[in-house]
C-alpha cells in the first residue's frame, strides 16, 4: 500500500471520527504514509495533531456537515486537488471515507488514477435525518458514490441489509467490520468521588450516564424528557449527559422548562468518560438512529445496565451482551423511564462483558489490514 488517506467530515467526539483517527494513527505508526483529511475542528483536533502532526492532518475548510451547494462544490474540488497532490508524491492512493458528507464528496473526488482503491465505512445511514419526501436525495447520492467504491464496510448487519435492499454499491465487496473499542483506563475511587461531587450527587442518588453528541440524531431532548419521567417515579435520579453540540443549550433550556435542571449534569465534552461510567448505575442512549455506537460497547465492557433505543443494530450484540436492555423506537419517554426504573429497582451486581475480538480495537485493526492488503494485491 503506497499511501493511505482517511477522510471524515468533522473531528467531533463521535464513533466515525474516533475510528478514522484510530486508523490513521495505527497505520502511521506502522510506517505507512498516512493522512487524515477533515472539515470542521472539534474535541479530537488536538489529539489528531499529536498523533499525526500538522503535515499529515489536512483541513479542508469548505467541508462541513451542513448542506451547502456552494461549499460542497468547493469541498469536492479541494479534496480532489489534495488527493492529486498526495498521489503525485506517493503514487496511487488507498482512500477510506467515513460519515455521510465526507463519504459522498470524498468518493466522488477519489477517481482513478488518483486512487487505486476506494473504501467507505457506513456508520449508520443518514436517511432518517431527512423528511420522507426528501430521502430520495441522499439515497441517489449514496448510489452515485457507491459506483466508485471497491469496499463498503458496515459496523452493523442492519446497515449491510439496507445497502442490499436499496442497491447501494452492489458491485463493491461488502464487509462487516465492527467499531472496535480499546479497554477503558483504570479509575481510582478518588476519581469516581470527584465526578460524583461535580454532579452534586448524594449517596442515595442513582446516576444515569449518556455519552453522545448533542445533535438531532442523538435526541438529547428525549433524554431530558426521560429524566423528567424518571423523577416522577423516584426523586433520586440524576442524568449525566456527556457531549457537546448544536442542541446543548436547547437541551439545558428544556431541562429548565421541565423543572429538572438541578438533576441534569451537562458539562459538554469530556475527554475521559471512564470515571463517569464507573460512578453510574446505568447507561442510556435513546438516539433516533445508530450504526453501532462505541459508547454502548464501553458501557457493556464495564457491566453497566445499558438501556438503548433499538433501531435494528442491537441484534449484532446477541449472544454475549449481558445487561443490554433494548426498547423499540416507538417507546415513549414514560415507558422508557418505567423500564429503567423497574430494572434498577430489581438490583443486581454489575457483570462486565468480555468483548469478542471483532468488537475490540485490536480486532478492528486486523480486519482493516486484511481489507487494505487484499485490495492492494488485487491491483497488482
Amino acid at each position: 500500500m503506497n499511501c493511505l488517506v482517511q477522510i471524515v467530515t468533522t473531528l467531533e467526539l463521535g464513533g466515525a471520527q474516533k475510528i478514522a483517527l484510530a486508523l490513521a494513527d495505527h497505520f502511521h505508526q506502522k510506517a505507512t504514509p498516512t493522512y487524515l483529511l477533515y472539515g470542521e475542528d472539534g474535541p479530537l483536533t488536538e489529539t489528531a495533531i499529536r498523533c499525526l502532526g500538522d503535515e499529515r492532518l489536512i483541513r479542508i475548510s469548505s467541508l462541513q456537515r451542513a448542506i451547502s451547494g456552494t461549499k460542497d462544490w468547493a469541498a469536492l474540488n479541494s479534496i480532489r486537488a489534495t488527493l492529486q497532490r498526495l498521489a503525485k508524491a506517493h503514487g496511487p492512493l488507498t482512500v477510506h471515507t467515513h460519515s455521510s458528507k465526507a463519504g459522498i464528496l470524498g468518493r466522488l473526488a477519489a477517481s482513478r488514477p488518483i486512487a487505486q482503491t476506494v473504501c467507505h465505512t457506513v456508520h449508520g445511514f443518514g436517511f432518517p435525518a431527512f423528511p420522507r419526501t426528501m430521502r430520495f436525495v441522499p439515497l441517489a447520492l449514496e448510489r452515485v458514490a457507491g459506483a466508485r467504491t471497491q469496499h463498503l464496510l458496515f459496523v452493523s448487519e442492519q446497515d449491510k441489509a439496507t445497502a442490499r435492499e436499496k442497491k447501494i454499491a452492489p458491485m463493491a465487496e461488502h464487509h462487516t467490520v465492527r467499531a472496535g473499542v480499546a479497554p477503558l483506563p483504570e479509575v481510582s475511587s478518588q476519581e469516581v468521588a470527584s465526578v460524583r461531587a461535580a454532579m452534586g450527587a448524594s449517596a442515595s442518588d442513582k446516576i444515569i450516564v449518556t455519552v453522545a453528541n448533542a445533535k438531532p440524531q442523538k435526541a438529547p431532548l428525549a433524554h431530558v424528557e426521560i429524566l423528567a419521567s424518571l423523577l416522577q417515579l423516584a426523586p433520586n435520579y440524576r442524568l449525566c449527559f456527556l457531549g457537546d453540540g448544536p442542541l446543548h443549550e436547547t437541551m439545558v433550556d428544556r431541562a429548565v422548562a421541565l423543572g429538572v435542571r438541578e438533576r441534569l449534569h451537562a458539562p459538554g465534552f469530556v475527554a475521559n468518560v471512564a470515571p463517569y461510567l464507573h460512578a453510574a448505575h446505568a447507561f442510556l442512549l435513546a438516539s433516533q438512529f445508530e450504526g453501532l455506537p462505541c459508547s454502548v460497547l464501553e458501557s457493556l465492557s464495564l457491566g453497566l445496565p445499558s438501556f438503548v433505543r433499538d433501531t435494528g443494530w442491537t441484534a449484532d450484540l446477541n449472544g454475549w451482551s449481558q445487561g443490554l436492555f433494548a426498547f423499540p423506537p416507538e417507546c415513549s419517554s414514560e415507558q422508557i423511564a418505567r423500564l429503567l426504573h423497574d430494572q434498577l429497582e430489581a438490583g443486581g451486581e454489575k457483570t462486565p462483558n468480555e468483548l469478542p475480538l471483532d468488537f475490540t480495537l485490536e480486532g478492528m485493526m486486523q480486519r482493516h489490514q486484511e481489507i487494505y492488503a487484499s485490495s492492494f494485491k488485487s491491483s497488482l
